[in-house]
């Protein structure tokens, strides 16, 4: 059971997110019926940790194995989503598919997920500015040289 309880008129949702990169690129996923890119990621169950969250997650979504390296920031996120006011926390690791993997090479990895059509497409960093990311702190993080670690709060109202 994901950890994301309704407390009065809020979502509370406790998630991990993946940050990776290849060859000045970064991996984002868009649903086709939303207006916005985010990072791979999803919600964490009730007694698993982070990591075994942030590998079930791909691996449910792209078929993928990945090694995630260290947690590169924590963001306090609060936005509305048809309909619903969301309270949410993100643990945001770098992540690196297993050596040598195809995803690398493909421009759009096509996927269905709960009855969505999802796409993970390959980003030139330098785009990342003008593109419809949420939550938005994430353009600072991954337009930052800092090889440290952030805490961030989103507050889209």
């Amino acid at each position: 059971m994901d950890v994301s309880p309704i407390i009065g008129d809020t979502k509370f949702n406790y998630r991990v997110a993946g940050i990776i990169r290849n060859k000045g690129k970064i991996l984002l996923h868009k649903n086709e019926k939303e207006d916005f890119y985010a990072i791979p990621g999803g919600r964490i169950k009730i007694g698993e940790d982070s990591i075994s969250a942030m590998k079930r997650e791909v691996s449910e979504e792209i078929e993928a194995n990945i090694i995630v390296s260290d947690m590169k920031a924590v963001i306090e996120n609060f936005f509305e989503l048809e309909g619903m006011k969301y309270h949410e926390v993100m643990l945001v690791y770098n992540v690196d598919f297993e050596e040598n993997s195809e995803l690398y090479n493909q421009e759009v990895i096509k996927v269905t997920e709960e009855g969505k059509n999802i796409n993970f497409i390959w980003e030139d960093i330098d785009n990342i500015k003008n593109l419809n990311l949420k939550p938005k702190v994430l353009k600072d993080l991954l337009l930052e040289n800092s090889d440290g670690f952030v805490s961030k709060i989103n507050i889209d109202k």
